[in-house]
């Protein structure tokens, strides 16, 4: 018995070690045909490309849109883009520009938009450019725009007869003419202003706003806060009923301008030519047959004024004075910051000259702008160090074929050896 049990047991034994000797092998088999397979790896999906900014066309009929402000408004609008009008006159006011957009023309001759066949009739501006938009606008006049009582944007209510700006504007190449506004007959402006070659003319502020606010200031441009630069550009023939007939700028207002032409402006009061109650610099401007009922019909300051290089001249009608500080009952009220060869009629503004510059009509003396030509034998002529390259058309500074030894004229209009002299 004792035999049998322990062959049994033997047995037994010898059977439990092979069961798990053949478990063992069948675990690590399992264990290595798990392992050896890799993990899979991910792969990010690709970023969408955002639109980029195209050309679309606007006109009457077999374009891609029939108004500016249904593209603007179309919800596939890219910011950005350019809005080209195919139209030789394009109708329609009111335009909203909210979002950045260039709108372009196919020159001022040839691309006309317009809030209204006729300006009387008119009952809207022409565009306003919202805050925060960065708007350019080239090669094409802005015309007959005549905002009325209906306070759509109240803050602004009656303010820029052809465009009204809160945001950034810049006019290349642009004619604002035959507006009509409360103030800014042409152009008012709270923002950014950028005038480049371009010109705003016959434009006028009548001052019909509500009562203890009818004056009518600014007929070509109104600056009431922030910052304009205008270069290479004619204000001309603006009216003001009330302040400035060609430019004003407010108290909270900082203008540059630079080989400009302020010319044939008129107003009731005061700044036939240009008034000032905030900072502005005049370099190598000229500032000619400016009227004004009441007081200083070419520049009247009454902030802080740094001027030089320009002509102030031939400004008639009230004081009699082409450049003079300005208070609010006649003198005392500005102050003239810098004042560096200036040729002034009068001799006004601290001038270094005085006497006639002799200068020609305001006329086509090639370039962008009408300019006002010097005349043989003017003062003018070859009197400064150059500080800038070109005059207001273009043409060459200093005019000559020695430019380290030659001079510059004084004003907006270089004589080139080729003109009379």
């Amino acid at each position: 018995m004792c035999r049998m049990t322990r062959a049994k047991a033997c047995s037994y034994l010898l059977g439990l070690l092979l069961l798990s000797a053949a478990m063992v092998g069948c675990t690590t088999r399992e264990v290595i045909q798990i392992t050896a397979t890799p993990a899979p790896t991910s792969t990010p999906a690709p970023t969408a490309t955002p639109p980029l900014p195209s050309t679309i066309s606007v006109c009457t009929s077999g374009c891609d849109y029939t108004s500016i402000q249904e593209a603007m408004d179309d919800p596939g609008f890219v910011p950005g883009s350019t809005i080209e009008i195919v139209d030789p006159i394009h109708t329609e006011g009111d335009i909203t520009l909210d979002r950045d957009v260039i709108i372009q023309g196919q020159g001022t001759d040839e691309t006309t938009i317009q809030a209204s066949d006729d300006v009387e009739s008119s009952t809207d501006r022409v565009f306003y450019i919202a805050e925060g938009a960065e708007v350019t606008i080239r090669d094409l006049t802005v015309r007959h725009g005549h905002p009325d009582m209906e306070p759509r944007i109240p803050y602004i209510r009656r303010a820029g007869g052809g465009i009204a700006s809160t945001g950034r504007l810049t006019l290349e190449r642009v004619h604002v003419r035959d507006n009509i506004a409360a103030k800014g007959g042409g152009i008012f402006s709270r923002g950014t202003l950028i005038l480049v070659s371009s010109t705003v003319s016959d434009n006028f502020s009548d001052g019909i706003e509500d009562p203890g606010h009818d004056c009518g200031t600014g007929g070509g441009v109104f600056v009431q806060a922030g910052s304009a630069t205008i270069s290479s550009s004619t204000i001309s023939g603006n009216t003001a009923q009330g302040l400035a007939g060609g430019i004003k700028i407010s108290c909270s207002g900082q203008v540059t301008i630079t080989n400009s032409t302020v010319s044939g402006n008129s107003c009731a009061t005061r700044g036939g030519g240009i008034d000032n109650n905030g900072v502005m610099v005049l370099v190598n401007s000229t500032i000619v047959h400016n009227s004004s009922q009441l007081g200083i019909p070419g520049i009247g300051n009454r902030g802080e004024l740094y001027i030089s290089n320009s002509i102030a001249a031939y400004n008639t009608g009230g004081t009699q004075e082409n450049c003079a500080n300005a208070g609010f009952s006649g003198g005392g009220g500005g102050s003239v910051q810098d004042s560096t060869n200036n040729l002034i009629e009068d001799g006004g503004c601290d001038a270094s000259m005085s006497g006639d510059p002799l200068l020609g009509p305001l006329a086509d003396n090639g370039g962008d702008t009408y300019t006002h030509a010097l005349l043989p034998d003017s003062p003018a002529i070859d009197v400064i160090e150059c500080t800038l390259t070109a005059d207001q058309r273009g043409e060459i500074r200093p005019a000559t074929a020695n430019a380290d030894t030659a001079l510059c004229d004084l004003g907006a209009f270089e004589l080139q050896p080729d003109q009379p002299q």
